[in-house]
């Protein structure tokens, strides 16, 4: 009985897995860990918040990819407790981040309003990141800052992304309604806007066939739109983004590329005073007769032509 304990005993020594088990945690911490941590640092340093004094480290003993944010403090607290919201935030991006970065394959993700609680400055840096991250897999974002997806298309452009767009409201009927009219107006760049005004004023002739009232209706708050393209030319074509409205971000490096001729300088104002003498509500005695649609399908042309000089 003694001698079959001690082969008991000897067999029971051969497959005890804790020498597995150490020599896998050694690679973890040699290959794994390294490479997340790595990673971690460098969406940090994306973001700007390499100054936090927070990390990674494996949540257990255990051989699997399992981190945790570890606050680098004795303090017997939690991170939730001694970081911002925005600080929160961007952590948790760029954890997110590195997780995708170093799992295989290329699937899609979704980011639900990442730049909550955000300065403006990290929220541009935020955009920049998703959108370099969207050259290699689908990034669905939600967001409801129209500050944060002017940003967003931008960085899409810069990356030679065209990216899809889809509105959506609620109502006390549903939630997560989709609008039919698409992107807000006042996310629209130029471009965008003048292929939308071009599609409008395709039915002016019918229109005023039929009901001269709701044309003049209508042609009105087709120069008013006309109008603050005209204003948005300015800060994107003119001034090449240098300053724009909604944003903290101010480019002078671009100032070299600022060209404005007299002739431009004449032309767009002649075309910002038609938007303005047409959009607005003149006296009723006032003798403004109301543009006629090829006028207006002139006056859009003129608009776009600016953009060639």
């Amino acid at each position: 009985m003694l001698i079959v304990d001690d082969a008991y005993s000897k067999a029971l020594a051969d497959v005890q897995t804790r020498g597995i088990t150490q020599r896998a945690n050694e690679l973890v911490d040699a290959h794994l860990t390294t490479a997340v941590v790595t990673r971690f640092d460098a969406e940090r340093a994306r973001f700007d918040i390499m100054h936090l004094k927070v990390g990674l480290a494996r949540k257990s003993n255990q051989p699997k990819a399992e981190f945790e944010v570890d606050p680098k403090t004795k303090l017997a607290t939690v991170t939730s407790d001694i970081l911002s919201e925005g600080e929160q935030r961007a952590l948790a991006l760029a954890g997110f981040l590195t997780e995708v970065a170093l799992t295989d394959g290329s699937g899609p993700i979704v980011i639900d309003d990442p730049v909550s609680s955000l300065d403006r400055d990290r929220s541009a840096r935020v955009a920049q990141r998703i959108a370099e991250e969207a050259t290699k897999r689908q990034v669905i974002v939600f967001t409801h800052d129209i500050v944060f997806f002017n940003e967003l298309s931008r960085a899409a452009d810069e990356v030679g992304i065209e990216p899809v767009t889809v509105a959506l409201f609620s109502d006390k009927a549903a939630a997560g309604r989709v609008d039919t009219a698409g992107m807000p107006w006042k996310g629209q760049n130029v471009g965008k806007r003048i292929g939308l005004l071009k599609n409008d004023s395709a039915q002016l002739t019918k229109l005023l066939a039929t009901s001269p009232a709701e044309y003049e209706y209508r042609v009105k708050n087709l120069y008013g739109r006309l109008r603050d393209t005209y204003e948005r030319v300015a800060e994107e074509v003119i001034f090449r983004d240098i300053v724009r409205r909604g944003t903290d971000v101010i480019q002078t490096q671009l100032l070299r590329y600022v060209r404005l001729s007299d002739a431009l300088a004449i032309r767009f104002h002649e075309g910002m005073t038609r938007a303005n003498t047409h959009s607005h509500d003149n006296p009723a005695a006032h003798t403004v007769a109301v543009p006629l649609p090829q006028e207006f399908i002139a006056h859009l042309s003129e608009l776009e032509a600016l953009l060639l000089i």
